[in-house]
């Protein structure tokens, strides 16, 4: 009935499971409505695990660098992924061999550009990606099929040294959202903070799932008027001032 430990979910069947060791402690532990998992091992003992059963991923300190954390995620066939702190201003092109990830979040504030190999990713459903600035949002967004919540932060830092000042938004690279998108039939949540965005193009119409849009701290003057036709949005945030203030829609 489970496949993996976020399979593992109440009532079909007991949330968090957990192994306890003999003399106290946690062996294996999982919180799933917080998405958090894990064993308490050394490394040593963590790597040969992970050498003996194909499919056991697990954070190592080698994975501070990111050519053995993809060789592992790979290898691993991981569905989740979080890459931060490599200092990247672009992802390798093998990020394409995930080809089981789902849920893939980057917090890499040099990160200018999304790579192709990203689009190929067919099984993604969650693509989170937070940086200081981004170039665009390329057309081949449309070739994730399966995607349900796609979420853009810019102005984010994880490592803002002293006096670190964001851009302003004006100068924000991310100035437009490709009308592709109005191909990801699956989508049910778009996120997409602090840009020039300056208006919205017509193919938001065609996301019969989309439940939320929030396009916090924006450069858009007023809502587009073919918004109000989008009957299933239950919340709708189009601020030029706020990253905050989520509007509930007056459907």
């Amino acid at each position: 009935m489970a496949n993996r430990l976020s399979d593992w979910i109440y009532p079909s069947l007991p949330e968090d499971l957990c192994f306890l060791k003999e003399g106290g402690g946690n062996y294996l532990y999982s919180v799933v409505h917080e998405h958090m998992y894990g064993m308490e091992l050394t490394e040593e003992e963590a790597i040969e695990l992970m050498d003996r059963i194909t499919g056991l991923f697990l954070e190592l300190k080698s994975h501070r660098d990111l050519n053995r954390l993809l060789d592992d995620a790979i290898k691993h066939k991981t569905d989740r992924l979080y890459i931060s702190g490599h200092g990247l201003t672009e992802l390798p092109e093998r990020i394409r061999e995930l080809t089981e990830m789902r849920d893939l979040e980057i917090f890499e504030q040099d990160l200018y550009r999304l790579p192709e190999g990203l689009f190929e990713i067919s099984k993604l459903e969650r693509l989170k990606v937070m940086t200081a600035d981004l170039e665009s949002i390329p057309a081949s967004i449309a070739r994730l099929k399966n995607l349900r919540e796609l979420c853009i932060q810019c102005a984010s830092s994880d490592r803002p040294a002293p006096g670190y000042r964001v851009k302003p938004k004006e100068e924000i690279s991310l100035n437009s959202i490709p009308p592709e998108i109005g191909k990801l039939e699956q989508l049910e949540q778009l996120t997409i903070q602090y840009t020039s965005i300056h208006e919205l193009p017509l193919e938001l119409e065609k996301l019969k799932h989309l439940r939320i849009l929030d396009l916090g701290m924006s450069m858009i003057n007023r809502k587009p008027d073919f918004l109000y036709g989008m009957k299933q949005l239950k919340y709708l945030n189009v601020s030029r001032d706020s990253l905050w203030e989520t509007i509930e829609s007056e459907q």
